[in-house]
């Protein structure tokens, strides 16, 4: 064979072998693709099997009239938590991008480490997971509000503080002589809003556990100061607002009846117990305000 014949032939089977890596590229990527996209559907077809679940029992506790109930708070998360955006990015947008990239003539580097490329999909899956796992969750936290036992309440919590990004958890006391204590937190901002469930009885802020800068826990003791709430079963109790400020190293605290920010913020968060609980003010029982506001709303509610 001459040599031109030879530098012929070298050439064509480049090109050929070129082609069919080209091919080939593109099919593994095609194929990444589509197992992705059904990874995410099977997430998804997970997420609202279990979801179904729980509306399912929830509906046969409470009764089919509270369905539309159910369905008002699961959108409500789900939006908050952008469930919809999640899902065509990972379902749609993700797969779509990986065949765009097979369609470029560029994408032969992706092929020469398939295995990078399919692990950062397997992460983006594991993310995705987690970001419905976490939908989830909130949704079974709220339908737990609505499952009271015969001797419980809702209590509005609300701290403030003067400091941030600190893990900080605060302890209240039952005055109950086989009362627990119960811990809210950690906390990691300087305002937290919480609805939780608490056994009817008086309860005292005892104190707060600090993190100092990582290097141990400082705890501030508050008996001494009676900053006490009562809980009332089968109600909304509107706690005020605990009010912890650390001073030189220090702890101060203090409670506020701040019950008109209180119900805004519930109105935003959680209109349907708003709704569905009589309210009372867990500083001040006798307080006419909360009756005020109810029927204020009220009122507005018959316009609309």
């Amino acid at each position: 064979m001459n040599k031109l014949v030879f530098f012929l032939t070298l050439n064509l089977y480049s090109q050929i072998s070129a082609a069919v890596d080209i091919d080939t590229c593109k099919s593994k990527l095609q194929k990444l693709s589509a197992n992705f996209q059904e990874d995410a559907a099977n997430i998804v077809e997970d997420y609202q099997s279990v979801i179904k679940k729980i509306e399912k029992r929830y509906i046969k506790k409470h009764g089919k009239q509270k369905a539309s109930d159910f369905h008002h708070f699961q959108s409500r998360l789900e939006k908050k938590g952008q469930f919809d955006y999640y899902v065509t990015e990972y379902t749609e947008m993700f797969p779509k991008t990986i065949l765009e990239i097979a369609e470029k003539s560029e994408q032969q580097h992706f092929c020469e480490d398939l295995s990078r490329l399919d692990d950062l999909l397997e992460e983006h899956e594991q993310q995705f997971g987690g970001l419905l796992e976490n939908i989830e969750e909130k949704i079974i936290e709220r339908v737990k509000l609505d499952e009271l036992s015969k001797n419980e309440g809702l209590v509005v919590i609300v701290i403030r503080s003067n400091y941030r990004n600190i893990a900080t958890e605060y302890i209240l006391k039952s005055e109950s002589l086989f009362g627990d204590n119960i811990t809210i937190g950690p906390i990691g901002t300087s305002y937290h809003f919480e609805v939780v469930k608490l056994p009817e009885g008086k309860y005292y802020w005892e104190k707060i556990k600090w993190n100092k800068n990582n290097y141990g826990y400082s705890y501030f003791n508050f008996k001494n100061e009676k900053l006490s709430f009562q809980v009332e079963k089968g109600k909304l109790n509107f706690a005020g607002e605990f009010l912890s400020n650390v001073i030189n190293g220090n702890g101060y605290g203090d409670v506020s009846d701040r019950s008109s920010m209180m119900l805004q913020m519930m109105e935003i968060k959680f209109p349907l117990l708003l709704k569905n609980f009589s309210w009372t003010n867990a500083l001040v029982p006798h307080d006419p305000f909360l009756g005020f506001y109810k029927q204020q709303i009220m009122e507005v509610s018959d316009e609309e």
